[in-house]
């Protein structure tokens, strides 16, 4: 990196939580592209924003965000505690 490059993260605002952990594309990013570009699947969600193009393991918040319901309640897409990975992608028993 040189001196004149910035890294530069997207926050999420307050009360908007990370859908995609892999490129860091928040539940309002994804349901503004949902709402303004009329998408209604996971690969155009993808093509927009990135959201699902990494491990996959947010396919099941993404979903649940195009049928319009809540992602809090979508433990598939947490964190194990055991191993701290992804559940859909959890190696503990």
């Amino acid at each position: 990196m040189t001196a004149t490059e910035t890294i530069t993260t997207k926050k999420p605002q307050t009360g908007d939580q990370i859908v995609c952990h892999c490129h860091q594309v928040t539940e309002f990013e994804i349901k503004s592209v949902i709402h303004n570009d009329c998408v209604d699947n996971v690969k155009d969600i993808g093509l927009r924003t990135k959201a699902g193009t990494g491990c996959t393991a947010c396919h099941c918040k993404i979903k649940r965000l195009l049928a319009g319901k809540s992602i809090d309640n979508c433990s598939s897409c947490s964190f194990c505690n055991g191993c701290n990975s992804i559940r859909a992608l959890c190696a503990c028993d």
